[in-house]
């Protein structure tokens, strides 16, 4: 018979992204990366990563937002696409570059072409326009004319107009957080993962492949189990007693990051369903209702920042998607001035209102004129030093949107203003001032307009190390700030607010009052209770029934249907969590044991390295895992039919780790069942 098998272009070997990220793993498939929780891409990131597509650096990052150049960009496409080796042009930049044959293959294709007759700029950054025209061109999709609904759709190039906008429309490329496209806008890392991984499910075609009990050289890793139909759908697990096994997100959101306000949109948004006879099936979000697939919280419903993760569930089975919901407060910038310093470099100094993490300089077409720089440093240093515009125009970008645009004011040390005054009632006729003061001072005093001190003087180090000016209430409200003896303000102060309050970490106060379950059984989170802690300062205990108003979550959630290899609850709010332990147990007072374990190494001499496992279990079980004497797993759990139809176990090689002659422990249902060292055949 036949069946259909799907090109999965992505899961390429290791080369692919490698080539680009220039560095080595020595770690399993299952790797973590230290910088990406929390990251817009990090669902993105991880499944390529666990597909052995991506790899990190030795430090354990993955640096997600570095740039990527035009010729690694041009190289993965040559690769991802399988392009044939074609003699097209030589660049007079290119020639002795290590991508010179890649970037002529591209070209001869004709996906790329230079600034000029001469200049490709291959170690130049490649531009979020530029990547959608490549992108365009070698996903060979029609091009047709049209804009984008993005507030500096007016600054995309005529040359990429209609590249961007079906790049737009194919969903390969979408907008920015603020609404933008930012077209000049250098291309990062995480973003060339995500396009390259849209457009080969765009280019998937289906192939014929004759079924094969066995293939001599399997092709799966530790990082995926699939059934008889590869990932491309094995089917709904509707009889013959199949059941739901486990959930996983084959394709993020188009959008995952929010401001408080906004409704969820999950458009883009794909699942995996893994069956018990590792069979498996792709469901679109169109298709969630008929297949009896919710999300919490529901397509549409209006977010705010104690959302963290949109948890889709069926069966008893769930799998969370991390979003970010930013508050609603506008960040503004204010009082921008440049200082001259040495050839070529400034001192920018200005304010920042609201909330930040980070701020970047860049040109008005997008070159980068300083470092990304973040919060603690900007201020401990009261200036960013960066590069000096040719036209002077500068763009201020806070925490990857741009805050300011226009040219700053030369910088006059003598000059000081006073702005942000608001004022916080705390004893009776007592306030506390705060304002930002911009320029060189040594002291402060507040008084009433007709000259009545509301206070001391007050030096600058006691004022910026308070953060505030402690003064009697001014009968009219209206203060005259003095600095250096001068009145700098006049008027009455803004009332004071903190902001919104976030959860900074949240604990278990009270178990559920069931913690122990037979396989099968429900869960129930009756009698669980949480301690949240604020930035604030203050804390709050949450009863369970109480969960969602406080945007708290959980893994497995309520009336799960619980199996052995469930051990705890993931309890999660505003990106904090904690574990409550619980045990399931078989329910069978049948003794299950393992016996006969063998290991023998498979080797192509080129590509596949793995161990396989024989052993047999005696007793009714579920599903069987393979971990280290030190609990590192070397495969993933798979059932009972699937271990049993294929006959072994199997999980990648790798010298000291998962060596012929390594302690295994084989775990059954979730418990241990053996542990040794193999017989080597």
């Amino acid at each position: 018979m036949k069946i259909k098998k799907y090109q999965n272009l992505l899961a390429m070997p290791v080369l692919l992204l490698a080539f680009i990220m220039l560095i080595t793993s020595s770690g399993l498939a299952a790797v973590q990366f230290s910088d990406i929780q929390g990251h817009w891409a990090e669902a993105a990131i991880k499944k390529a990563a666990a597909e052995d597509i991506v790899k990190g650096y030795p430090d354990g990052t993955f640096k997600p937002d570095d740039n990527i150049s035009r010729a690694e960009f041009a190289t993965i496409i040559v690769q991802a696409f399988k392009l044939e080796k074609r003699e097209g042009k030589v660049f007079g930049d290119t020639g002795s570059h290590w991508a010179k044959d890649y970037i002529a293959t591209a070209n001869a294709h004709g996906i790329v072409s230079g600034y000029d007759e001469q200049k490709f700029g291959p170690d130049g950054l490649i531009t979020r326009e530029e990547m959608a025209l490549m992108i365009v061109k070698a996903a060979g999709l029609k091009v047709t004319a049209g804009g984008i609904d993005a507030s500096d759709s007016s600054q995309v190039a005529s040359w990429a107009r209609d590249a961007v906008a079906t790049a737009y429309a194919s969903k390969l490329i979408v907008g920015m957080p603020d609404g933008s496209f930012q077209p000049q806008a250098n291309a990062a890392r995480a973003q060339a993962v995500l396009v390259l991984n849209r457009a080969m499910e765009l280019t998937a075609e289906p192939i014929d492949a004759p079924e094969t009990d066995t293939p001599a050289a399997p092709p799966e890793t530790t990082g995926e189990v699939t059934g008889s139909s590869g990932g491309g759908g094995g089917g709904g697990g509707g009889s013959g007693g199949v059941t739901l096994r486990s959930i996983e997100i084959l394709t993020e959101p188009d959008k995952t990051v929010y401001t408080s306000g906004d409704k969820l949109d999950l458009t883009g948004l794909s699942v995996i369903l893994n069956y018990s006879d590792a069979s498996t099936e792709d469901v679109y979000l169109v298709d969630f209702s008929s297949k009896g697939i919710t999300a919490a919280p529901a397509d549409g419903t209006v977010l705010n920042t104690g959302h963290t993760a949109v948890t889709i569930s069926k069966s008893g089975q769930s799998v969370s998607q991390p979003i970010t919901v930013r508050t609603s407060g506008q960040v503004t910038v204010t009082d921008v001035s440049s200082e001259a310093r040495a050839a070529h470099v400034n001192w920018y100094r200005f304010n920042v209102q609201g909330n930040y993490n980070n701020i970047q300089i860049k040109t008005a077409d997008g070159t980068v004129l300083g470092a990304l720089l973040d919060k603690s440093a900007f201020e401990a240093a009261g200036f960013y030093q960066g590069l000096a515009a040719p036209d002077k125009v500068i763009v201020i970008y806070i925490d990857g949107v741009e805050r300011y645009r226009g040219i700053p004011a030369d910088y006059d040390p003598d000059q000081v203003t006073v702005t942000d005054v608001s004022s916080e009632a705390r004893a009776a006729h007592v306030n506390w001032y705060r304002f930002t003061i911009q320029g060189n001072y040594n002291n402060i005093q507040i008084k009433t307009a007709d000259g009545a001190e509301l206070g001391a003087v007050l030096d600058r180090a006691a004022f910026e190390t308070a953060g505030f000016y402690q003064g009697l209430a001014a009968p009219d409200k209206i203060i005259v700030i003095y600095i250096d003896g001068e009145e700098r303000y006049r008027g009455i102060p803004a009332d004071y607010s903190p902001g919104e309050i976030e959860i900074t970490s949240i604990s278990i106060k009270n178990a559920p009052d069931k913690t122990v379950y037979t396989a099968g059984e429900q869960l129930d989170l009756t009698g669980l209770m949480v301690t949240i802690s604020k930035s604030d300062g203050a804390s709050e205990d949450v009863a369970w029934t109480d969960f969602s108003l406080y945007g708290i979550t959980t893994t497995p959630l309520h009336g799960a249907s619980l199996t052995t290899a469930d051990e705890s609850i993931l309890i999660s709010a505003a990106g904090q969590t904690t574990l409550q332990s619980i045990v399931v147990e078989t329910g069978s007072s049948e003794e299950v044991t393992v016996t006969d374990v063998s290991v023998k190494k498979y080797w192509d001499g080129i590509l596949w390295n793995y161990n396989i496992y024989r052993f047999t279990v005696n007793g009714p079980y579920s599903n069987v895992q393979i971990k280290t004497a030190e609990g590192t797993a070397l495969g993933l759990r798979i059932s009972k039919t699937y271990f049993e139809n294929r006959g072994y176990y199997m999980s990648n090689y790798f010298e000291g780790v998962s060596s012929l002659d390594s302690v295994i422990v084989i775990y059954v249902d979730g418990i241990e069942r053996y542990r040794g060292v193999p017989t080597v055949l």
